[in-house]
């Protein structure tokens, strides 16, 4: 007997005690077009942006992954012109200072193709990518920051795009970097002057370390369908209270199988997948769908057999004996190949063997075992229902061959022996018709049957 498998905590009590983060990696992107020449308060945009982001490097912790790129910084007039000036990495502040007061803006604003270089330079699709972008403008090349926005978000692990318009006026390039934050679960602030533009980068900085500061803890393998304890860092009771967030377990490319709700304090219990393969526990904000931390997760298979008689015949119970995970929720049943099966729920007190009753309708049949979790089968063989013998006629038709063994007439011994072997047909003469007619007679007072 096996209720729904729960990984013990105590056995997986090291995973809790050593949280694995995913590798944070945060990419600086600046715009460096020809209009960052514009002037708030008699100083250059550029300017103001230097002088910001230096005063704000020099509150990171020098650990911290991080790199910077630029675009329309070397030449006027082409889109390709997109640089990776520090590759993200720790200890890395001191170069990017260095790195972001040589900017000279010059071009144009491929600020799509920018975003999409970075997340690949962060190797997106693997670990945990973040980029904060500061623009002034318009995307001036061909492809849609949106739409490729989108796709990031749809093929990176967990890819986040923070976003600073600086002095925008064009209502299109507002939207344009509302929509890349908004598709990435990022955030979109606006800054009209220096003062503005200080506050904006500090609370994207916060909200990048705040992000970084989460975990999520699992073991690194289970089995299918098991019920697995989930443990978190980072969250406290007002949070779970004021936002909203759950744990779940999804595909690789983000497709989400199953998840729970965050209620209290760790461990939340989380019930795995139903096929084998590699998975992700992730740490989710509800309301913005951002992923705070994710945990690589093994799924294997677990071994099902079924022994059962290949023929039954209709309306008849026979006993399956199977091997198989044994959740109490798992099922067991009989129907047509394709169809959903009549089927028998293992319960709290499962053991093989479990009955089945065979359909009343003869024909071919399957029966299969069956996770209650999307109904998935793991186990199937054929089985034949015959039709069913009345048992009335099968009683007389016994007591009838019984009689026809003791006949001295060999013929009527004939049928007994009903129906012939293959090549053993016999012919029968006037004499020997007669005989079987008698006896045939002689039963209805023997056997019961008029």
């Amino acid at each position: 007997m096996q209720m729904k498998r729960v990984v013990v905590p105590a056995l997986v009590a090291s995973f809790f005690t050593t949280p694995l983060i995913a590798q944070d990696k945060t990419m600086l992107v600046l715009d460096a077009s020809g209009s960052m020449w514009g002037q708030i308060d008699g100083k250059a945009k550029i300017t103001i942006a230097q002088n910001t982001i230096g005063t704000l490097l020099s509150d990171l912790a020098a650990g911290d992954d991080l790199g910077l790129m630029a675009y329309g910084h070397r030449r006027k007039g082409d889109c390709g012109d997109i640089e990776v000036l520090v590759e993200t990495g720790p200890e890395t502040v001191g170069e990017i200072a260095s790195q972001v007061n040589r900017i000279s803006p010059k071009g144009k604003t491929p600020m799509a193709s920018a975003i999409s270089q970075a997340a690949s330079s962060m190797r997106h699709v693997e670990d945990r990518a973040t980029v904060i972008l500061i623009s002034d403008g318009v995307e001036t090349c061909s492809p849609d920051p949106c739409a490729v926005a989108r796709m990031l978000e749809e093929t990176g692990v967990d890819f986040t795009a923070h976003v600073v318009g600086f002095d925008i006026e064009d209502p299109q390039a507002d939207a344009q970097l509302t929509c890349i934050a908004n598709e990435t679960g990022g955030l979109f602030l606006r800054a009209k002057d220096a003062k503005e533009l200080s506050e904006a980068m500090s609370q994207v900085v916060s909200e990048v370390q705040r992000v970084e500061a989460f975990s999520v803890s699992a073991p690194a393998e289970s089995e299918i369908a098991a019920v697995v304890p989930i443990s978190w860092a980072g969250l406290n009771i007002e949070d779970i209270d004021d936002d909203g967030y759950e744990v779940i377990v999804r595909l690789p490319e983000g497709v989400k199988i199953n998840g729970k709700v965050i209620t209290g304090p760790p461990p939340a219990f989380l019930e795995m997948p139903p096929r084998p393969g590699n998975f992700e526990i992730a740490l989710m904000r509800i309301a913005q769908q951002q992923v705070l931390a994710t945990r690589k997760i093994s799924i294997s298979d677990i071994p099902v057999d079924l022994s059962f008689p290949d023929e039954v015949e209709a309306g008849q119970q026979f006993e399956v004996t199977w091997i198989g995970p044994g959740y109490q929720t798992d099922r067991i049943g009989i129907g047509r190949a394709g169809e959903r099966p009549k089927a028998v729920m293992l319960g709290i007190d499962a053991i093989s063997p479990t009955m089945l009753s065979a359909p009343q309708t003869p024909g071919e049949y399957v029966v299969t075992y069956a996770l209650s979790q999307d109904q998935h089968i793991l186990a199937s063989q054929p089985i034949t229902v015959l039709p069913a013998i009345d048992p009335v006629l099968e009683a007389d038709l016994a007591c009838m061959k019984d009689e026809a063994r003791k006949h001295p007439d060999p013929v009527v011994q004939l049928f007994a022996q009903a129906p012939q072997p293959e090549g053993k047909a016999h012919d029968l003469n006037e004499t020997e018709v007669f005989n079987l007619a008698q006896f045939l007679r002689s039963l209805s007072d023997i056997c019961g049957r008029p």
